[in-house]
């Protein structure tokens, strides 16, 4: 499962299932960019106040 996860899940691959990225194909590995950074922590923001319940709170 690891080595699946590890492989499948690379932005090098070009598949739809990719997971946990949230940007273009062609962004890869890069460190996010002032504006990337904001956009994320608005998102995070967002989501951290809604009244989502999550199964694990610990």
């Amino acid at each position: 499962m690891y080595e699946g996860v590890r492989f499948g899940g690379s932005p090098y691959f070009y598949t739809w299932y990719r997971w946990g990225y949230g940007w273009g194909y062609d962004r890869k590995y890069q460190a996010l960019t002032l504006t990337e950074q904001k956009q994320a922590d608005h998102l995070f923001d967002a989501y951290s106040s809604s009244k989502v319940e999550l199964s694990c709170t610990n």
